[in-house]
């Protein structure tokens, strides 16, 4: 009770403070806009288009008391309908100074169409890093110190325009860190997320929030940062709005810049309808844009099942197919060991990695990505302790393929994969588990390329690699002697894991064994060579001859998406 009566106490105390505050913030700001609208109506020239002001968050530093600069584009005619209060996304401030007036340097969707906003009375404004921001992103800054500057925000717009609905326009990364702390504002209208991007966020319960929210996404972006089916599911979760911004072909090139689906280019108009309408409170269509299509590569998240301690575990897996009917070639990439503070495990963010993708996509071939237990949304306990004293050197790889081999059971039932053009593939622990498969010979696989997979012991002093391996040797010889198809290695020579002498030896105890391979040993990359397998320009033109020497050639379009890629 004595509790209860303190908080309530103290909710109202703030209360009437903060209303205190409004009321003698638009007594000064109406006084100091006199003096300004009397010259501007005497000189009978209109304002610039962004009015720069300055805020008081209500937080200290060590340097003083914390600001942030708002630069504010009003329509002409000063009848506002709406605000949309858009914070930055970035760590350092984007309002730069010209000749000209004050210049925002961003490409999103919220400054490139605030002319267009204006004409349906929507101001925009725009909310710049605090100055005691020290480069950090809004999704690396505390909860509490984003959340009182965007209160702050609010309540000086609130004093300024009285009367006038602001809503929250976000976009990309500051998505997810500002949904985090709307249900503690007060003042706000309702929440549009632009190609909001989610991908550790899938865990997130936003059903706090009691403003309305719409997401408007892409489906046919290639901003591997914010894909698609993300923002579906955490709208259909979370009981928000979605619409799609669509195009008519999926985009060409990865990017989530200037010119790119992922920043709404080229749909102003509609874009700034959407707003209007679903700021108005009326209802709006599913999508804006053209017509029906498909998202990028046509993704697709889908669930498999895998024999567990008590019956069975649902385990995830990410599809892309590539343009066309199928059925198509299939690569099953299975990814490396994963620490439990990886955001796979930590944050359940989904497995998909585009970077090797695209490389398999665009010669015509579909490309799974299998979670293993406890990782993104898979059931089940995560496998990341081993034992260098296990009883084989190919333990560790035959365990981790009890999730592997379910997940090719599944595929080749469906009509859009040909069951017998299979490839395995995998990066680190991940290309070791389907060097192990090549060897039980699945049927319908046909070949493996491995990025960078063994079997470590880390028995040096400083931590590195030994200078020969035996127990990646004598795996891959094992493998060397049951295996049929052909296999292309991908190594470094500054392999964290393995020496280079390791890794020849393995290739070499492979091929004596009776194995076929093709080895790419490159000399030292920058960084660690162990994941040389986000290097594409590397290894593609190997990549295109062992895929050709197996049978497999892209489409003459396809292979100039080759050339043109970076």
């Amino acid at each position: 009770m004595v509790w209860s009566a303190w908080r309530d106490g103290a909710v109202i105390n703030r209360m009437v403070q903060r209303a205190w505050r409004r009321v003698f913030m638009a007594t000064v700001l109406l006084a100091a806009a006199m003096t300004p609208q009397a010259e501007s109506q005497a000189g009978n020239a209109r304002p610039v288009a962004w009015q720069l002001v300055s805020v008081d968050t209500g937080r200290q530093s060590e340097a003083g008391k914390v600001k942030l600069n708002m630069a504010i584009h009003l329509p002409e005619d000063g009848k506002i309908r709406h605000i949309v209060l858009y914070p930055s996304p970035n760590g350092q401030p984007a309002i730069k100074s010209t000749a000209g007036g004050p210049h925002i340097d961003l490409n999103g969707p919220w400054i490139r169409t605030s002319a267009v906003l204006e004409q349906k009375g929507i101001a925009v404004a725009f909310a710049d890093t605090p100055d005691d921001a020290a480069g950090h992103m809004p999704e690396n800054r505390p909860p509490l110190s984003l959340r009182r500057d965007l209160q702050a925000v609010l309540d000086y717009l609130a004093a300024r325009y009285p009367g006038v609905p602001v809503s929250l326009g976000l976009f990309a990364g500051e998505a997810v860190p500002v949904l985090d702390v709307v249900s503690r504002l007060e003042g706000v209208h309702g929440v549009i997320v632009v190609s909001g991007g989610f991908l550790k966020a899938r865990t997130k319960d936003w059903h706090g929030i009691k403003n309305p929210v719409l997401l408007i996404h892409a489906p046919g972006a290639q901003c591997d940062a914010a894909p698609y089916p993300e923002a579906q599911y955490l709208a259909r979760l979370n009981g928000f709005a979605l619409v799609q911004a669509r195009y008519p072909q999926t985009e060409f090139k990865p990017g989530c810049g200037k010119g790119s689906q992922h920043v709404l280019a080229a749909l102003d108009d509609e874009f700034a309808a959407l707003v209007a309408r679903w700021l108005d409170g009326a209802a709006v269509a599913a999508y804006i844009g053209h017509g029906d299509m498909l998202p990028a590569w046509h993704e697709e998240i889908v669930h498999y099942a895998v024999p567990a301690v008590l019956g069975h575990a649902e385990l995830e897996m990410t599809l892309l197919f590539p343009d066309g009917t199928g059925p198509f070639p299939l690569l099953v990439f299975n990814h490396g060991d994963m620490d439990l503070d990886s955001p796979h495990v930590r944050d359940k963010q989904r497995f998909r990695d585009m970077i090797v993708a695209r490389e398999f996509l665009y010669h015509g071939i579909a490309v799974a990505f299998p979670s293993r237990q406890g990782v993104g949304l898979s059931e089940g306990g995560l496998q990341n302790h081993f034992s260098t004293n296990d009883a084989a050197p190919l333990y560790k790889a035959k365990a981790q393929s009890a999730d592997i081999v379910p997940a090719i059971d599944y595929l080749k039932s469906r009509k859009e994969i040909d069951p017998g053009r299979i490839i395995l593939s995998g990066q680190s622990a991940g290309g070791y588990c389907a060097m192990y498969l090549a060897g039980i010979n699945l049927p319908g696989v046909i070949g493996v390329v491995n990025f960078s997979g063994g079997r470590t012991t880390n028995k040096t002093a400083s931590g590195g690699p030994e200078y020969r391996n035996q127990m990646m040797i004598d795996g891959f010889s094992e493998v060397g002697k049951t295996a049929q198809v052909p296999a292309l290695l991908v190594f470094t020579e500054n392999d964290s894991r393995y020496s280079a002498n390791t890794i020849k030896a393995s290739q070499d105890a492979f091929v004596s064994a009776g194995g076929k391979s093709t080895l790419l040993l490159l000399p030292p990359i920058p960084g660690d060579g162990h994941f040389v397998f986000h290097q594409p320009q590397l290894w593609r033109a190997a990549l295109s001859k062992y895929l050709g020497d197996i049978g497999i050639r892209p489409l003459p379009q396809q292979e100039r998406r080759v050339q043109a890629d970076p």
